[in-house]
């Protein structure tokens, strides 16, 4: 996906957010080019304030990209509410109440929508 592509479904994520559940999300999202994403799987990050993508990311198909960014806005979510100590299966799980569609793990141990094994690996790092 391109970055404007990224950009674009990351505002329409944050738009459902609020329209759905009231939740206005003040983030900004960022492609990172000096930041370290040292694992292969390593493709995002996030502070309460915005999310980090790798510039990996914009090779990577949508189902993919899709699943990030639901992953790290559940981070975000549990964030805001002052949990800065939860596991990242609890990401997932708000998620997917949030969008109401599961978060599965592909092939190379990163977030999906569309391909993989849900819940998450107990192989993957969990907090």
């Amino acid at each position: 996906m391109k970055a404007q592509e990224i950009r674009t479904l990351f505002s329409q994520m944050c738009d459902f957010i609020r329209q759905e559940h009231g939740i206005d999300l003040p983030i900004s999202l960022a492609i990172d080019y000096n930041g370290s994403y040292p694992k292969p799987r390593d493709f995002a990050k996030t502070n309460s304030r915005c999310i980090f993508l790798s510039p990996k990311i914009l090779k990577a198909p949508r189902h993919r990209v899709e699943g990030l960014l639901r992953h790290e806005l559940g981070h975000v979510l549990l964030m805001r509410q002052g949990d800065y100590d939860h596991s990242e299966q609890t990401a997932d799980n708000i998620a997917e109440l949030c969008f109401g569609e599961k978060i599965l793990y592909d092939q190379d141990g990163v977030q999906s929508t569309k391909v993989g094994v849900y819940p998450r690996p107990l192989h993957l790092p969990q907090h």
